[in-house]
């Protein structure tokens, strides 16, 4: 992971989130999304954890579509179907929709990167009438709470 070297994160960082953008342009080109530096570090002075999720998702994935729908769920649309298609040595293949608590139009992000697997472990995984429901993006316990 060449990003790894102080030298190369912050350039490596930058051109991550602008591909993130420029996702969000063409999935919900309504939102005005902007995925900036600045724009994190704001974001992280009203809601700290939503920062810390979606810097771990940063960490975690290079898929401009992953990553935008972690922050999409972070801004409260809800994990309506996830669908995984997985053959040992063969295929991976994810595909998530999210749905606005507004009624908006479903929004669908894929990916073939197993790698990407990693960010169901932040959904909240829980039963409802034991029915089951992943609900939120959330920050690995095992981060540092940033205290």
């Amino acid at each position: 992971m060449d990003w790894l070297k102080p030298e190369k994160a912050r350039s490596y960082f930058a051109t991550l989130l602008e591909r993130v953008g420029e996702r969000a342009q063409q999935i919900v080109p309504h939102s005005n999304l902007k995925f900036t530096e600045e724009n994190l570090l704001r974001e992280y002075q009203r809601s700290p954890h939503k920062v810390r999720a979606f810097i771990q998702a940063l960490t975690e994935s290079d898929s401009p579509d992953m990553l935008l729908m972690a922050w999409r769920v972070l801004q409260g649309m809800e994990i309506e179907r996830v669908e995984l298609n997985y053959i040992l040595s063969q295929r991976f293949a994810i595909r998530v929709t999210l749905r606005s608590p507004y009624g908006d139009e479903p929004e669908i992000y894929t990916s073939d990167d197993i790698d990407d697997a990693a960010l169901i472990r932040h959904f909240g995984i829980m039963k409802m009438d034991e029915k089951p429901v992943f609900d939120g993006f959330y920050p690995s316990s095992s981060a540092r709470s940033g205290s």
